[in-house]
Order: structure tokens, then sequence, then C-alpha cells
């Protein structure tokens, strides 16, 4: 049975299990730590992890805060550049880019962003397609691929 040994508003809670406990901090920003005590996330804990969704459009300059989330849902509405920012270091960061319409404009991608064969995916111009990144070297290098062409 589970032990509440320390509460505070923001700091170090320890839930005891049998003969181990697990770590917890929680940061002044709404960051929760499980087992670290540097968290690089927010978590929305009610009986597992909640994945925020973040919407917008790509028009010009359009960055990808992963301090935000993993799940992006955006529609192209001009021609523009994709990027990333906020990748942390000693984690991996797995995120997904929901766009509609990529393919009516002439989307661009950030460098660090690298495609199978080096080649970017051709997108759709009316519809929507499903992109997936992994970064393990805080977004020096970003590996995408196109996960599901034309989505319906």
């Amino acid at each position: 049975m589970a032990q509440l040994l320390d509460t505070q508003i923001f700091g170090k809670l320890e839930v005891g299990l049998s003969t181990s406990s697990i770590s917890m901090t929680a940061t002044s920003d709404g960051k929760l730590g499980i087992g670290t005590t540097t968290p690089v996330a927010t978590y929305d804990i009610v009986g597992g992890e909640v994945v925020g969704i973040v919407t917008g459009n790509v028009n010009g300059t359009t960055t990808l805060n992963a301090s935000s989330s993993n799940y992006f849902k955006y529609t192209a509405t001009g021609n523009g550049t994709i990027s990333f920012s906020g990748i942390v270091t000693d984690r991996a960061y797995f995120a997904t880019l929901e766009l509609t319409n990529g393919g009516a404009y002439t989307i661009s991608w950030d460098s660090s962003i690298k495609w199978p064969g080096g080649i970017s995916p051709t997108l759709v111009s009316s519809g929507t397609d499903i992109l997936t990144f992994v970064s393990t070297d805080a977004g020096t290098n970003i590996r995408g691929t196109l996960s599901i062409a034309d989505a319906r």
C-alpha cells in the first residue's frame, strides 16, 4: 500500500511501495518528474500521461516547441519553413505532426530534419498527412518520416 511521506506544493514527494520508493519532483513552472529531480515535461496525471495537442498554421517560419507538446495539428495557409525548438539533452523526443494541405504550398524543413534518402516527402494539397519525428541528440538531428500519406 502506498504511503504519502512528504508533500509540498513544489518540491519532492516520496511514495513508498513495499521496500521501494518512487521519487517525484514538481517544479514551479508546472513540470512533474517521476524518477528524476530535473523534469523536462509537463504531465497531467489522472490515470496516465496526457499529451496536449498544439494547433496552428504553417505560413512563414513555424517552430514546433518540444517543451509544449509532442503532437502538433497544423494547417498550411502559405509557404513556410518548419523547425523544432526546446528538445532537451539526455532524452529521446518523439513528435507527430498532423499537417493539412501541406502540398498546396512550398513547405521547407529546417536542416536538422533528416528524411529517408535525404528527400523530404511529397505532401497532399487537399487533405492531411501524418509525419513523425524522433531526436536523441537534443535536436541536432531530427529523423522525420511520412507515416500516413493522405490520411482519411
